[in-house]
């Protein structure tokens, strides 16, 4: 069976069309929008990190499901397989901005699925995965140097 319903308050009047900063958006697309233009406005820095299912580990198959993206000011998590054809366009542009850091925490593997799910290369990429691998040599060789300058 199926029920009806009608709502008078399906008109919005002059007054409530004014607040629109408080509802959400009306499509899709105007939330990811929302956060691109959000985050071109304020970072010097973008915090990046993905999620992706993936089909089959040892071939590398599978997609993107969730981009998170964060300011200073804002975070973000964007819905990648609903809005998979805006990504591109909505994102492209602050992720190849190279006035733009981009900070992320082992994201390698993030980096690969951009390119081969949405043809999106990052520049100006810190990993601090990474950044703790080469903090780590730096100390462990200090220690041995010191200890060596001991014997």
């Amino acid at each position: 069976s199926s029920s009806s319903s009608s709502s008078s308050s399906s008109s919005s009047s002059p007054s409530s069309s004014s607040s629109s900063s408080t509802q959400p958006p009306q499509s899709p697309f105007e939330g990811v929008s929302a956060a691109a233009a959000a985050a071109a406005q304020l970072p010097k820095v973008l915090g990046l990190d993905l999620e992706y299912g993936a089909l089959e580990q040892s071939k590398n198959v599978g997609y993107v499901s969730l981009i998170q993206l964060a300011t200073y000011k804002s975070a973000f998590v964007i819905d990648a397989v609903k809005l998979r054809p805006h990504i591109k366009q909505a994102l492209d542009e602050i992720l190849r901005a190279k006035s733009v850091v981009k900070i992320t925490h082992g994201g390698a593997s993030d980096m690969k699925w951009l390119w081969t799910d949405f043809d999106i290369r990052v520049t100006n990429l810190f990993d601090t995965y990474q950044a703790s691998l080469a903090l780590s040599r730096y100390y462990k060789k200090q220690q041995q140097q010191q200890q060596q300058q001991q014997q």
